[in-house]
């Protein structure tokens, strides 16, 4: 299975790596939570990978794009509209309250308008 994008990965150390005893009480209960917790996943139509790597073990998750967009108007997140842009560059003293906004909390100004996501109107939203 060759998916493009990874959203999660979960790493943890592989109890079967150094030959140590899988026996133990607290190892078999960690492995019957991630079982469980990987079939959870699977139904909740995440796909998930599995690869190890050295004494770890690293579980991809892949979530299907149709179900980020559910999530994304569940949660209304906030998308720029392609193609509308602010222009407030001539006015001076907004000018000024961007340059010290930048400077206190280090970020870009995004001069784009945007709006909550939503499925039925994904042609007016810029991609991430």
């Amino acid at each position: 299975m060759m998916l493009e994008d990874i959203h999660y990965v979960l790493v943890f150390e592989d109890p079967e790596y150094d030959g140590s005893d899988i026996e133990d009480q607290t190892t078999r209960k960690l492995e019957n939570l991630r079982r469980r917790y990987i079939i959870a996943m699977r139904k909740e139509t995440l796909a998930v990978q599995e690869e190890r790597v050295g004494k770890h073990i690293f579980i991809k998750i892949f979530c299907p794009l149709e179900r980020l967009y559910q999530e994304a108007e569940a949660i209304r997140i906030e998308m720029p509209l392609l193609g509308l842009v602010l222009d407030n560059a001539g006015e001076e003293e907004e000018a000024m309250i961007e340059k010290k906004m930048k400077k206190l909390f280090d970020t870009e100004i995004d001069n784009r308008l945007s709006a909550p996501f939503q499925r039925d109107c994904i042609d007016l939203f810029t991609d991430p």
